[in-house]
Parts: structure tokens; sequence; C-alpha cells
């Protein structure tokens, strides 16, 4: 509000000086405590050239474009986003969208977005650290997503090998290990053709009794 009166100010024929460079000495002491600009006592509006984040600015009009242009394109952007996924009911999007703004959009601009109980708050922090964390997440997320398809595949497998039939469990799972089987399909030779000695056949009881449990559970629940 201050700023846009000042302008219709200056459209006065004869606007005061003083008072103009008293709204802009304040104005750069909003700007400085927000992180926005920089510079020396007494320096008014962006001070110096973007060199990364929006933590520092260049002087003058174009320096203050310079600065804000990558927020605002930011912030245009997510609203388009945002506006065309609220129109659609889609409050997934909405979501999806509010983290890619903190995850994603604001970190190379070198703005910490965090969330909290009571709301989000900001903070500016040097890009590359925050890059360098992104990247971290990154890596667990899809370190994380690894092991989770791994899981997936390991309990698959087992589900799979637990609805094998008894009577040729052996077969398919051990066929080369072993020469001969019982009519019921319990290993009694190995591969060699030689009978089994009682410590292979008391190893194989054990999985066999175990594997007998895991299907009758697998077939149940079909």
């Amino acid at each position: 509000e201050l700023v846009r009166a000042t302008n219709r100010y200056l459209e006065d024929p004869s606007p005061a000086s003083l008072l103009v460079r008293a709204v802009a000495e304040y104005t750069t002491w909003v700007f400085k405590c927000l992180g926005l600009a920089s510079g020396s006592e007494g320096e008014l509006g962006f001070s110096s050239p973007l060199r990364g984040g929006i933590g520092e600015g260049g002087g003058g009009e174009g320096g203050r474009e310079e600065v804000m242009a990558p927020v605002l394109d930011v912030v245009a952007s997510f609203r388009d986003a945002l506006r065309a996924a609220a129109i659609e009911k889609d409050a997934g999007k909405v979501l999806e969208l509010c983290d890619s703004l903190r995850d994603s959009l604001l970190p190379p601009l070198g703005v910490r977005l965090e969330d909290k109980d009571g709301g989000s708050i900001w903070k500016l922090v040097d890009p590359s650290v925050l890059m360098k964390e992104k990247a971290q997440k990154e890596t667990e997320e899809k370190r994380k997503q690894e092991l989770k398809a791994e899981a997936a595949k390991k309990a698959a497998e087992k589900e799979a090998r637990a609805q094998i039939p008894p009577s040729v469990y052996f077969q398919r799972t051990q066929g080369d290990k072993f020469s001969g089987y019982d009519p019921e399909g319990f290993p009694t030779h190995d591969k060699e053709g030689n009978p089994l000695s009682k410590g292979v056949l008391k190893k194989l009881g054990k999985e066999w009794e175990g594997h007998k449990k895991a299907y009758a559970k697998a077939v149940g629940k079909g």
C-alpha cells in the first residue's frame, strides 16, 4: 500500500524529494529484513547483481526485475497449475503441486519451505546447499523404492513357491540335485544316483513339512 501510494504521489508535478527518499529508505530496510536486498548503509533498492538465490539483487529497476523474475515465474506457473487442479476439483493434484513447489521449484531459488503444525515457514539458504540436500533426498527415496520393489518381488516369489503341490515340490525347485523320488515325490537319490544320507533326508524332511503347511495355507486362501 505504501509503495502504491508513493507511485501515485510521484504523478504530482512537484513531489517532495525528501519524502520520496524516506519511503525508499523504509522500503529498502524491509527488503533487507526479508533477505531480498543487500548493500551498504544508505544504499537504496536492490544493490548487487544476482549471483544465486533471491537474497542478492541488482540496483535499479533492471536489478529488481532480475531478482524477482525467477520467483515470479515460479509463482505464475504454480498459480496456473493450482488453478487448473482446483477447477478439476483434484485435491490430490493440489497437494502434489504444493509438494513440488517446496521440493523442486523453490530450492534452486535459495528458498527452503518447511511444513510446521501452524503452517509453513520459509528460510533463505544458499541454493547449492538446498540442491545438495535435494539430491540426497532423491537418492534416499530411490533406494527406498528399490528396497520396496525387492521386498515385493520376494513376497511374490514366496507366494508362488507356496502354491507348488508337495508331490512335485522338489522336482520343480531342486530338480538338478536329485535323480530319484518316492511315490509321494520325496527325494531318495542324489543326481549321481546314490541313496541320500540320513542327515540329508532329515534336512529335506523338515523343508518338505514346512512346504506342506505353506501349501495348505496358500490353497486355503484361494
